[in-house]
């Protein structure tokens, strides 16, 4: 079945450059919004904060790296569901007071994978197929607070 549509997929890469604005009316309630970047280099804050403007609800987001834009979509109450492999900017300052509050008192669960255990799940989305299959998290207790499953 996700063969079939990929085939029937246009192959143009076609026009991509799009207005902000217009980048931000494609993102409804409900969507998974994976963002690009690291930590906080090349993170797309123009287009979260335009975003943010607009009081979406109900978005999951993911990130392999989440930093400032996690904190923000959960302080506006965006956000259903954080994915991610690590959530805060870095060992020095230890973990956000936000990021601690939210996720302590269950207002925002998180749901936690390997950094190759995310970017597969990305690479299957890419690809059209509900999984990749992967031995990166065995062994540890990211299994078990995961969304994986052992097949």
């Amino acid at each position: 079945m996700a063969r079939a549509r990929l085939e029937r997929k246009t192959k143009t890469s076609g026009e991509k450059l799009t207005t902000l604005e217009d980048a931000v009316a494609r993102i409804k309630d409900g969507d998974h919004l994976a963002f690009g970047g690291c930590l906080f280099s090349r993170t797309p804050l123009a287009l979260i904060r335009a975003l943010l403007r607009r009081r979406p609800r109900g978005l999951n987001i993911s990130r392999n790296l989440m930093c400032y834009e996690g904190e923000w979509c959960m302080v506006a109450g965006a956000v259903d569901k954080v994915v991610t492999s690590w959530m805060g900017i870095g060992l020095p300052w230890g973990l956000s007071k936000i990021v601690r509050e939210y996720v302590e008192s269950g207002r925002v669960p998180v749901e936690e994978w390997s950094h190759l255990g995310i970017g597969l799940r990305y690479r299957a989305a890419a690809m059209g197929v509900p999984f990749l299959p992967a031995l990166t998290m065995l062994g540890s207790s990211l299994v078990d607070v995961g969304g994986s499953k052992i097949i």
